[in-house]
């Protein structure tokens, strides 16, 4: 991740990190046999990349917090692990209004 923070900033790119996340392990999980996930892995996950990143003055998108006022996971899941079409709609709605209040 520090390696990634150096390269943009050399290159004079501005670099926006969205969190990852929210999982349904107890979905996922029952049906993913050969890969599990973990909502403590996903929240540490986050952490180790917000102390790199907050002490480089990284934008960061809460799409975690995002999701989760939308309704529950459950209900925007197409699977157990991909959005609904409008979800994944809102999702990009969310993070093109953030880019277009940058211009």
């Amino acid at each position: 991740m520090e390696t990634i923070v150096t390269w943009f900033a050399r290159k004079k790119i501005e670099f926006i990190w969205i969190r990852n996340g929210p999982i349904v392990e107890t979905l996922h999980n029952a049906r993913s046999k050969s890969c599990h996930r973990f909502e403590a892995d996903v929240h540490a996950y986050n952490e180790a990349a917000e102390a790199i990143l907050e002490p480089n003055h990284v934008t960061m998108l809460g799409l975690p917090i995002f999701m989760k006022n939308l309704a529950p996971l459950s209900e925007l899941l197409k699977d157990h692990v991909h959005y609904k079409g409008d979800v994944v709609r809102q999702q990009a709605a969310f993070i093109a209004s953030y880019l277009i209040g940058r211009i």
